[in-house]
Order: C-alpha cells, then structure tokens, then sequence
C-alpha cells in the first residue's frame, strides 16, 4: 500500500447542528491549519437531509497542532450558500467560493422550473440558483472583500432579477500557469464550465466548457475539480450521474490549450464522488472521493502526476457511516508532508452530521 491511513477525528461537532456537504481546508504558512464548513441549526421541523438551508452559517475552525486540538466554538464568514471551496493563493490571499440558492414561492414562478435551476422542491416553496460568488481576505480571514459575482456563462441567464447566472460549485480556486486563477463551475444544460480571474479573483470570465450532458440528461455531469499537471495539461475530475452502469464512476477530460477545448470525457476505474486531487511530496496526487454506497465512508488512491494512470490501490479511510449523506472530501499538505482529509460524516441514519478528518502518509 503506498499510503496509509495514520489516524481520525472530530474536527467539528453539535448536535444543534447539521454540517453539511462541502468542508474545506487550508494549511497556512505557519503551519495553523482552517477548516471551512457550513451548518444549520437543526429546527424541530427540519429533516435532517437538507442540503440548502436558508438558515445556513459559513464557519471556520483552527488547530494550531496539526489537527491533534481544535478551537471549541467556530468562527464566522460573511452570509450563508453552499460548499464553502477555500484556497490559499501565492501572493497570501484567501479565496472563498460557494453557490447560492434562494428559496421562492412557487407561485411566482412562470414556466419549468428548470429553467430557474431549481433544486429541493417541496409543495409550496423551491430553490432558485442564485449564482457562484467569491470573497477574498487579505489579511487570514479577518475580513473579506466582495462578493465578486460569476457571469456571462454562454447559454445560462438568471432565473429572475437581482439574481447571478445560475451556477453551482464544488470545485476550488486553482492558480494556472498563465497567471490567472481557475475555477471549475457547473450548471444543469451547460455541463462543467472553466471561469477564469486574472486579478486574483475579483473579476471573471468565460473560457471553455469541459463537457455537457446529453440532451435527455442535462444534468449529468456536475460537480468538478481542476488539476493543472506539471506539462501543462488541465485535468477535469468530473462527477458523473448517467444513467445506466456508467453512474457513479470518475470522468476526466483533458485541455492543453488553458481550457479552451477539452477531450471527450474517459470513464475510469474509480467508483464514488466528488473528488479532490492533493499534489504529494512525491509528486503524485492523493485521489480522494465520497462512497455513497455501502460500505458507506471516503476513499483514497495515488496517481500519477500527469492523471493517466488511475488503478492504483484504493484505501479505504472511512467505511463506518451509518447513512450516503456524507463525503465531500477535501485535502491540504501538513507541515511535515503528511496530508489531512476533511469530510462530512455520520454515525447513523438518523445521526447528526459533523466535520471529521483522517491523516494519511506516503510510505
């Protein structure tokens, strides 16, 4: 096995609350490790599988050991949304992204509500897409400038005013070669779409489309994450929901042209989603994803570091989650070349969900 699994914890948990989908987290400079995540409170007559909460709080906590302690109650980040994706830029910037829903009363709605990207219907109320927007700090998260929203995606307009083009996200920033900042987004009809920064972050713009879903699925490839390997190539890390024997399996697509035109996306050996990809000390990557299917929990592998070779041994880090509604991992290097996996996790069906971590090594 070239990795294993060294040990697992709580980074974050109250039973008030649901954590959900999405944790993230950033070693800074001087080795103090932030973990981003978001809950709600968990309302008497809320069910606890609820992705999209109006009542979401976007929080951070800190170990300043490496993840043996952690702060016992959770700062705070400006409003709600969802799938808080943080990365820390070379000039010492933070970048936090998250997508929006706002939720709508049905009946002031015109049309298929897929027009509007709506998501978690219930009888009377829905969620539109409000849009991906993204802050920066500074200054570690002390105070953050924006929101610097993401428009002007070809085919997609807001599902209504004051609303952003209706994007989703659970991708992170990632610095490119040519000096602008990358982020992978995505959208029921336009598939995953690159957007880059060329001032850090503040503004965004439209430049190419890895994949789309077929006309009867628009929604089949979503969630995504971007690579850049060390000849140049961008790598897509594409969740993919086909039906048939094809659901549930790692798509990549390939882009030597700064992510103008893609490859057509490749199945590969790899079951579960979304996926993370954590340059090693080795230089190979450390692949982890989600398995929601049972044994519930997280898995992890080594590739290569040009993303050809995806058949390496799988290790398992977590399969004692007592129900799907867990994943979403994400991995930054510790000081002394280890790596920290945050996820969101449970105990059991009806179990709250909380922020846990495990730490693996190279051997």
């Amino acid at each position: 096995m070239p990795i294993r699994k060294l040990a697992d914890m709580v980074v974050y948990r109250d039973d008030a609350y649901y954590c959900s989908p999405g944790p993230s987290v950033v070693t800074m400079p001087d080795g103090e490790v932030h973990v981003f995540f978001r809950r709600h409170w968990t309302w008497p007559l809320t069910p606890l599988l609820l992705h999209a909460h109006p009542g979401t709080e976007q929080c951070v906590v800190r170990s300043a050991d490496g993840g043996a302690t952690w702060e016992d109650a959770p700062g705070f980040l400006p409003g709600g949304g969802n799938c808080p994706c943080v990365t820390l830029l070379s000039d010492g910037a933070l970048l936090f992204a998250r997508h929006r829903f706002t939720p709508v009363l049905k009946c002031l709605l015109e049309g298929d509500l897929e027009t509007y990207q709506a998501q978690h219907h219930s009888a009377d109320w829905t969620l539109v897409g409000a849009g991906v927007e993204v802050w920066r700090s500074d200054d570690r998260g002390a105070h953050w400038a924006g929101p610097y929203w993401i428009d002007d995606v070809p085919g997609l307009e807001p599902g209504a005013d004051g609303l952003h083009t209706p994007l989703g996200l659970r991708g992170w920033p990632v610095e490119l070669s040519d000096g602008t900042v990358g982020l992978p987004v995505y959208a029921d009809g336009a598939g995953a779409v690159l957007v880059t920064s060329a001032d850090g972050g503040r503004t965004w713009q439209y430049r190419g489309t890895a994949v789309t879903g077929p006309d009867d699925e628009p929604g089949a490839y979503n969630e995504w994450h971007l690579q850049q390997t060390p000849s140049g190539d961008l790598v897509a890390f594409i969740r993919c929901q086909l039906s048939g024997d094809a659901y549930g399996f790692l798509q990549t697509s390939r882009s030597s042209d700064g992510g103008r035109t893609w490859t057509p996306p490749e199945r590969q050996p790899v079951w579960g989603f979304p996926h993370h990809a954590l340059p090693m000390p080795s230089g190979r990557l450390l692949l982890t994803y989600g398995y929601r299917r049972e044994p519930y929990g997280v898995r992890a592998r080594l590739i290569d570091a040009e993303c050809t070779r995806f058949d390496g041994e799988e290790l398992v880090l977590r399969d004692d989650a007592g129900h799907w509604d867990m994943g979403y991992p994400h991995a930054a290097l510790l000081p002394d070349g280890r790596a920290i996996v945050v996820y969101y996790f449970n105990d059991a069906p009806d179990g709250q969900r909380y922020i846990a971590a495990s730490v693996v090594e190279e051997l």
